[in-house]
């Protein structure tokens, strides 16, 4: 069985893992030097560290597959009438070009349609292009190949397989939330830690504050 690389690309932190089938084989975390990514799109600075990572640690694989964070990127839900399977692709795209604030030749769009008795469920992503290709460019350089790119925050939740609920993931230099409603995230948001790892009633007291910010 072909060994995979996850990579996890957060705002100032990259984590790695390695699986072959069912068994994680290796696994490292680094803080991102200043200057690694820049509003979402990475500078060389990140390709050099991805390939001290992979060195340091003994990774082998080169299938990678990516989280991002949501930095440049937009969500939107809708609903669609009943269509011919044909045409919905077609009806998907023209909702999400008069939707999304962004020019379309600018961004990537990725769906999920859910049929109901009365159509479709829509929830859509768009990406800024500049960006995705900037990541996808940055982890080549380091030798890897990007087989699948996901946002962090639905991987988190397709990953734990929960379809209601909240999602915590706090790592050393940011945490995750996603709260889950039906299977759909309803809400998610990624927060920068100052607070060093080692002190971690002052991290997650940051986490509070963030999050009595947005109630």
């Amino acid at each position: 069985m072909t060994a995979r690389l996850g990579l996890d690309l957060g705002a100032g932190e990259l984590r790695l893992l390695q699986a072959d089938g069912r068994r994680l084989t290796h696994h490292a975390e680094v803080l991102l030097p200043e200057g690694a990514m820049v509003d979402g799109v990475p500078t060389t600075l990140l390709t050099t560290t991805v390939r001290s990572a992979l060195d340091a640690g003994g990774f082998t694989a080169v299938r990678a597959r990516v989280a991002i964070a949501e930095t440049g990127t937009a969500f939107r839900e809708f609903h669609l009438p009943r269509l011919a399977g044909s045409e919905l692709s077609r009806a998907v795209a023209f909702e999400g070009r008069r939707l999304v604030p962004m020019e379309a030749a600018d961004v990537y769009f990725a769906w999920h349609a859910s049929r109901d008795s009365e159509g479709y469920a829509v929830y859509l992503v768009a990406a800024r292009r500049a960006m995705i290709d900037a990541v996808v460019a940055a982890v080549g350089a380091a030798g890897l190949q990007v087989e699948r790119m996901d946002l962090k925050p639905l991987a988190l939740a397709r990953g734990m397989g929960v379809s209601d609920g909240l999602l915590l993931e706090w790592s050393a230099a940011e945490a995750t939330l996603v709260l889950m409603v039906h299977g759909r995230p309803r809400f998610f948001r990624t927060f920068a830690l100052d607070a060093p790892p080692e002190d971690a009633d002052a991290q997650l007291d940051e986490l509070a504050l963030s999050l009595n910010a947005l109630v």
